[in-house]
């Protein structure tokens, strides 16, 4: 009978869906690296990916693969003690006949427990996997690097939602997983073959996207009648787009299919942090998506989390130029961001917390703050230390809704039409034809923009605050295509490319020319989300 192997890694569940490729680098870079912290956002399976790197590199390390999870230890201290009590006494651990003089920051600057980590494993051939360790980064980093110094055979393999910093460390990011595009093979109903690619080898990819097959598999496993039938499938692509492919978010939503369908689903996830809960996990950040980003969010100083609530005016990709045009009083409202540098310097300091997502564009590097990160700070925009950007006066405009002549929409449904939207809707100039113009327009600077009217302007201000077409229409009482030719007429006449463009343009547009301003809350008022255009 072959001998069990020591150490304390438990065997997966459920197949991890859609990682092969940071799997596959993880090992590598174990092999070539004795220090590799696995970093991401909450939700996005760190530990999932930890665990099979560790599974799969397990022969190298003959004295056991030991995982620990930190989430109980007390933020800022140091976790030797928790891991000394996992390790206990080890067969081999022999004190160091030099005492610590070679190292007087175990001895001097650290508990004794880190002491004993560090005499147990010298000598031993074992992989520590350090689970959860963003809230004792110091403390962590303390032992990881006496442990690379002291103990040349031991492996350290933590995972994190910002890196260690210690000299040798070697970062692997998982992002999120890749979501379905409009108009893909998902979106239009395509066969799902969920599959567990941990570690596969080559072979034909999945025609669906990794996020629908974990959400195919999740929900099959809640609900056997479940199948992503080609009427469900655009709807469950939608909720795999609207949850930013984060498997954690992914797997809460399909556990709801006990009692929704995959359409109610995707309405309720207007309101996410009350559908993604309810989990039994034995993690309470993995029980509901509010309290995994609430954690991230303690960990942030109020720099961090000033312009955390400021980026929550973006509901898609933006570049730094646009973030700091849009949020020009954020460097000196927020608290500390001097000692950053500004909005560059802070952002920074997120994305290395994992809260704001990297990305390159086509034109240079493009953040991403993640829906339900947005949706966290906007729940939190009346307390902390919020970020207060001035907004120049728009110019006045009708009271917003459908006025004495307006036709009342019916819940859930389309706008109706009455005979004044379809004349508004003949009225709406194309992009090709702007309509005629203010006489004192005639004295505009050559080059200078079109003014928008007063109905553009109404619009302009419901596209900032977040709205989509349809919810536009909605609360203007007018049809979805009259919304739309509105949107084309203000993208020509201000010569923008999509509509996260909007807000900085209607600042810029205004700024300095001594017009009233409003004061707004980051994450409400005229400067709520920044939709991009589909």
């Amino acid at each position: 009978m072959q001998a069990r192997r020591p150490g304390n890694l438990a065997a997966d569940i459920t197949p991890l869906i859609g990682r092969a490729a940071e799997v596959a680098d993880g090992v590598r870079l174990l092999g070539e690296a004795r220090l590799v912290t696995v970093t991401g956002a909450p939700g996005v399976g760190k530990s999932r990916v930890g665990a099979q790197i560790a599974r799969l590199s397990r022969r190298r390390f003959p004295d056991g693969v030991w995982q620990i999870e930190l989430s109980s230890v007390p933020a800022g201290s140091c976790p030797a003690a928790l891991i000394a009590a996992v390790l206990g006494p080890r067969d081999g651990a022999r004190p160091d006949p030099r005492g610590h003089a070679a190292d007087s920051r175990v001895r001097a600057g650290t508990p004794a427990e880190l002491t004993r980590v560090v005499e147990a494993l010298r000598g031993l051939r074992a992989l520590l996997v350090l689970d959860t360790c963003e809230h004792v980064v110091e403390g962590v980093a303390l032992l990881a690097e006496a442990l690379l110094r002291r103990a040349p055979r031991i492996g350290v393999l933590a995972t994190s939602r910002r890196p260690l910093g210690v000299p040798g460390e070697r970062l692997l990011a998982v992002p999120p997983l890749p979501i379905p595009e409009a108009g893909g093979p998902d979106a239009s109903g395509g066969d799902v073959r969920a599959a567990d690619d941990a570690g596969a080898q080559g072979g034909a990819a999945a025609p669906a996207s990794p996020a629908v097959q974990l959400f195919a598999e999740r929900a099959a496993a809640v609900d056997p009648a479940f199948a992503p039938t080609p009427e469900a499938l655009p709807a469950v692509a939608d909720i795999c787009r609207r949850l930013d492919g984060i498997p954690l978010a992914i797997e809460l939503a399909a556990a709801r299919l006990r009692s929704l369908s995959a359409h109610e689903l995707l309405d309720r996830l207007a309101d996410p942090f009350e559908v993604l809960g309810a989990s039994r996990s034995r993690l309470a950040r993995h029980r509901d998506m509010r309290a995994a980003i609430a954690w991230s969010h303690e960990l942030c100083d109020p720099a961090g989390r000033a312009l955390w609530s400021a980026l929550s005016v973006f509901d898609g990709p933006f570049d730094l130029e646009t973030a700091e045009r849009v949020l020009p009083l954020a460097a000196q409202a927020v608290p500390g961001a001097s000692a950053y540098g500004g909005v560059a310097g802070v952002l920074a300091a997120l994305v290395d917390a994992s809260v704001v997502l990297r990305e390159a564009g086509d034109y240079g590097m493009r953040y991403r703050l993640p829906f339900l990160h947005a949706e966290f700070a906007r729940g939190r925009a009346g307390g902390g230390p919020a970020v207060r950007i001035r907004i120049p006066e728009q110019a006045p405009s009708p009271e917003r809704g459908g006025g004495a002549g307006g036709a009342v929409p019916e819940p859930g449904g389309p706008p109706a039409v009455d005979r004044a939207d379809r004349r508004e809707a003949a009225s709406a100039p194309g992009p090709s034809t702007p309509g005629p113009e203010p006489a004192e327009a005639a004295g505009r600077p050559s080059g200078a923009a079109p003014p928008l009217s007063p109905r553009e302007l109404q619009v302009a201000e419901l596209i900032v605050e977040g709205m989509t077409n349809r919810q536009i229409a909605v609360e203007l009482g007018i049809a979805k295509r009259t919304v739309d030719a509105h949107v084309r007429n203000i993208l020509t006449k201000a010569s923008l490319a999509s509509r996260t463009q909007v807000a900085a343009w209607v600042a810029e547009r205004h700024h300095g020319a001594g017009e009233a301003t409003r004061v707004f809350p980051a994450g409400g008022g005229v400067l709520g989300r920044v939709r991009p255009r589909a």
